[in-house]
């Protein structure tokens, strides 16, 4: 049985009432990070792969995650960023997203307090997990869900376990 706790709400999304992130999938990554900065009029963020030690840490619809990708993220507020990703050509969210619509929007995330709650709540909505990780660093764990054939993009769960905002690490360093 869930229990409420005071000030955090269990209702779908976790109570979580912003999004955190939104990203888009693309085919050249250094291209459109470039075009995105000049538009933003900010320097050009550091570009990272998925290590294989972080893909250890992923399931992709009940599997070990054999896909990666590519990345960069624009961070505009310690709690809030602009992800590009390049997907390689194995299985994941990503690569599923380019192969079924090609390049766009692939997710919208929400920074949510109980990720288990939050999943279980979505799943009563007829949303089940498709992708579900920790992160690199194992602060904290996403889980992307089911739900672009209703939504038109993909949600984003992500939990971290020390409350910090997702992109506080990052905020002020030298990247956006």
């Amino acid at each position: 049985m869930i229990q409420n706790i005071p000030g955090i709400s269990i209702l779908p999304l976790g109570g979580a009432r912003e999004i955190c992130q939104v990203c888009i999938i693309v085919k050249d990554l250094a291209k459109s990070t470039k075009k995105y900065a000049d538009l933003f009029g900010v320097p050009v963020p550091p570009i990272r792969t998925l290590s294989e030690d972080a893909k250890s840490l992923v399931t992709y619809r009940g599997k070990p995650l054999t896909g990666g990708f590519t990345q960069t993220v624009f961070y505009f507020r310690p709690d809030y960023g602009f992800e590009l990703i390049c997907p390689d050509e194995g299985p994941s969210v990503w690569r599923e997203c380019m192969d079924r619509f090609g390049e766009g929007v692939n997710h919208i995330a929400y920074d949510i307090h109980d990720m288990d709650a939050t999943i279980l709540e979505m799943g009563k909505l007829g949303y089940p997990v498709i992708q579900r990780g920790e992160f690199e660093k194992r602060n904290g764990s996403y889980a992307y869900l089911d739900t672009y054939d209703d939504l038109k993009v993909y949600v984003e769960l992500l939990h971290h376990r020390e409350r910090e905002p997702f992109g506080a690490d990052l905020f002020g360093k030298g990247i956006v």
